[in-house]
């Protein structure tokens, strides 16, 4: 009787084993998958350095929601300066 529960252990460690061996391929998988797109991203950066096509054109102050400055004379020191 205490055969069957020891091999239902063993098999249940072994089980166990072979679940984080198949875990492990599947995250080096996407590790190198990851850094090949990364190299070939600096392979086309490096023959067009222009600006990496992912970037984006700064907006105008005025268009990201903040008060446009006025013509005029500057603002008079604070009290604390």
């Amino acid at each position: 009787m205490g055969i069957w529960i020891e091999l239902g252990v063993f098999l249940l460690a072994l089980a166990w084993g072979l679940w984080q061996l198949h875990d492990l391929k599947q995250e080096r998988r996407k590790r190198e998958q990851r850094q090949r797109e990364e190299a070939a991203a600096a392979a086309s950066l490096a023959t067009n350095p222009v600006a990496p096509p992912d970037a984006a054109p700064a907006a105008p102050i005025a268009d990201q929601g903040q008060p446009a400055t006025t013509a005029g004379s500057p603002k008079p020191p604070s009290p604390d300066a």
